[in-house]
């Protein structure tokens, strides 16, 4: 998936932001340290879409951490999106989720309560077609607004380092290998 101007998108009656893009560590004093990861780039671009008017609503994911007792991402962006300017009655929180079918299942219960049937989609490019084949299931007409990009994308071009070890590479690697063993788990085509 290539990134797409979220002007340029047909509109929709919802925008789906899935989580996935906050940690938490806590210290043993118990101070809970919240940290926005890469993936953040999935809120940063589901707003724009809203903002350039492609939807009326904009839902969040509420993808649960490793970390007991940390608050789940939903509200925090709710929170987030609501001090830029977001009215709170245009946003929608799924509930807790441990997997993208489990966000689907709650996220999608709450659009269709509203009349959603057409979603923009935005999560990671990676995580695109896994994404959209759980909402598809959920009965929605999806179009993807990926974001997250682990490449350069037309820009990327082959160079004889690229064959050297390197910790970038192995994180791809490890991408690549839990979409494609989540897609054979889910029967994803």
């Amino acid at each position: 998936y290539e990134p797409i101007d979220p002007a340029t998108l047909p509109q929709a009656d919802a925008i789906v932001v899935l989580s996935g893009s906050i940690w938490h560590t806590r210290a043993s004093s118990g101070y809970l340290h919240t940290r926005i990861g890469a993936a953040h780039d999935r809120f940063d671009t589901g707003v724009r879409a809203w903002r350039a008017g492609r939807a009326p609503i904009i839902a969040f994911g509420s993808g649960v951490g490793r970390t007991p007792n940390a608050p789940t991402e939903g509200p925090f962006s709710r929170d987030r999106a609501i001090s830029l300017g977001v009215p709170a009655d245009a946003i929608v929180v799924g509930g807790d989720a441990y997997y993208t079918s489990d966000e689907a299942t709650s996220v999608a219960e709450q659009l269709r309560a509203r009349g959603a049937t057409r979603i923009i989609l935005c999560t990671s490019a990676f995580h695109m077609q896994r994404a959209i084949w759980h909402y598809e299931q959920e009965g929605f007409d999806v179009t993807p607004l990926p974001s997250h990009f682990l490449t350069r994308g037309a820009d990327e071009r082959f160079e004889w380092r690229q064959l050297i070890p390197s910790a970038r590479a192995l994180e791809q690697t490890d991408v690549c290998f839990k979409e494609w063993l989540g897609r054979a788990a889910q029967s994803v085509p």
